[in-house]
């Protein structure tokens, strides 16, 4: 039997009134939030592409929303690495980015979203000052 189940079964006894939610047979337990241990940073952010990466103390899924706008609407999965007993270590490629360009990109872990954050891709050369502050 599991934990669904003998949820479901509690709830039907208990005399008090039941939760509006209840979890489906079918759940997988993605939604679970997970605690972030360190908040989404870049790295190698080039002209064309940039890692994001995050750690949390659990959780494998590692996606992110990404796009030119605050709406975002571009979902990409990455990988995730159990090195050194620190956490999870996500890290997410975006590929395929334009020089000179904005774009915002959230995090997601389970059910633990990060917020939004941007960056601007590294110009394609020439006159364009840009700056990578560490």
């Amino acid at each position: 039997m599991n934990v669904i189940s003998l949820l479901n079964i509690f709830l039907a006894c208990n005399d008090k009134e039941q939760p509006e939610t209840v979890l489906e047979p079918h759940d997988t337990g993605s939604d679970i939030e997970h605690v972030v241990m360190v908040s989404p940073y870049l790295q190698s952010v080039g002209m064309e592409s940039a890692w994001v990466m995050w750690i949390t103390e659990t959780g494998e899924q590692s996606q992110v929303e990404w796009g030119t706008t605050e709406q975002l609407g571009n979902f990409i999965d990455g990988e995730t690495e159990t090195e050194g007993g620190i956490g999870y270590v996500h890290s997410v490629h975006l590929d395929g980015l334009q020089p000179g360009t904005q774009y915002f990109y959230k995090t997601r872990t389970g059910g633990s979203y990060s917020q939004i954050y941007h960056f601007k891709t590294a110009p394609s050369g020439g006159d364009e000052p840009f700056q990578i502050v560490a």
